[in-house]
């Protein structure tokens, strides 16, 4: 009996030590498979193709500044992701790469615009700090309404086709 016990006692010992090798080879490896030291380069700009080979998004640097558009199809940009100087923004194109929402911020506040497919922005939704205010335009581009709250508290104009002040609160 006590042979016995003696030759489970090595068994395990022998066990014990075959899994400490495998974990410590095993820690091994894992550890020789760390994440790769990061590269840098320098390009004017970067492309992402998709499976067919298309520009999907690319990584520009122009006289605007860096700009990260995105695409349907090749040349057909429908996302635009701008900086310049501190004016940061995101424009949404339609199929035709006409911008149709641009949305802006900079140090002073931040604007989004709705624009039609003649290039007209009909709807304004702007804040700084001076307040907040919404503006909605006529087909050609002028003010007919516009609702402002300020520090002093809301205001309402309307304004007529050549954008003359109509009515006013306060």
């Amino acid at each position: 009996m006590a042979r016995r016990e003696t030759g489970e006692r090595q068994t395990r010992r022998v066990q014990g030590a075959g899994r400490a090798v495998v974990l410590v080879a095993a820690g091994g490896r894992l550890r020789g498979q760390a994440r790769p030291k990061a590269r840098t380069g320098e390009a004017e700009g970067v492309r992402r193709n998709d499976a067919k080979g298309m520009v999907r998004a690319e990584l520009v640097v122009d006289k605007a500044g860096p700009g990260l558009p995105r695409f349907e199809e090749p040349g057909k940009t429908r996302v635009r992701r701008r900086r310049y100087k501190d004016l940061s923004g995101l424009t949404l194109f339609d199929e035709t790469r006409k911008p149709r929402l641009p949305l802006t911020a900079d140090k002073n506040g931040s604007g989004l615009a709705l624009i039609e497919e003649t290039g007209t922005a009909r709807a304004e939704l702007a804040a700084d700090e001076t307040g907040a205010g919404r503006a909605l335009a006529a087909a050609h581009g002028k003010p007919r309404a516009r609702l402002r709250v300020v520090k002093g508290g809301p205001a309402v104009a309307l304004f007529d086709e050549k954008g003359k002040v109509l009515r006013s609160l306060p």
